[in-house]
């Protein structure tokens, strides 16, 4: 059975806790809907359980374990932080990790009431995660867009506007009353 061929069940997920942190394998566990490169599974109230899926290398997953630690008490917002790392076994050869669990509800399935509000949320949980990267870490991703820019084009768009400013479409130039071919 080949790697994309291994079904991620909630057996397979309480297998995986049982075998690498047993304390954790009583908890329920349930589906989370989403994800590509990884499956989630709620582990409790409280945490996650991040299995990868589709990653053809284990890279993604260990930089998570490593910098999200250390970025999550400089940001504005909560987000997942590992607690528990899964090591690859003979019942499944991938990393999976476990997770606190962000309360909320994700964007994409709701709607954004104050619109100005969370334009600014945003703008400083980007603003705080595109510093400078630790020293020694110059290979970590670097912002295209400075962020006070984006700031502005965040609340533009939470103030109503379709289109970002310069994307505004222009009026066709008035041609003369001059007939082709006279």
């Amino acid at each position: 059975m080949t790697d994309a061929e291994i079904e991620i069940t909630a057996e397979l997920v309480r297998d995986l806790l049982r075998d690498q942190h047993p304390d954790l394998a009583g908890l329920p566990v349930r589906e989370v809907a989403g994800g590509w490169g990884n499956q989630m599974w709620r582990l409790g109230d409280d945490l996650a359980v991040r299995v990868q899926r589709m990653d053809t290398t284990p890279e993604p997953q260990l930089k998570e374990r490593r910098w999200l630690p250390e970025l999550a008490p400089a940001l504005p917002l909560p987000i997942p932080v590992p607690v528990r790392a899964g090591e690859p076994s003979e019942r499944f050869p991938k990393h999976w990790t476990v997770m606190t669990w962000v309360h909320g509800e994700p964007l994409d399935l709701g709607t954004i009431t104050r619109g100005t509000d969370a334009a600014d949320t945003l703008a400083r949980f980007l603003r705080a995660l595109h510093v400078q990267a630790p020293r020694g870490r110059a290979d970590l991703h670097r912002p295209r867009r400075p962020p006070q820019r984006l700031h502005g084009r965040l609340r533009e768009l939470a103030q109503g506007s379709r289109r970002p400013r310069r994307h505004r479409r222009r009026r066709p130039r008035r041609l003369g009353r001059r007939r082709h071919g006279r």
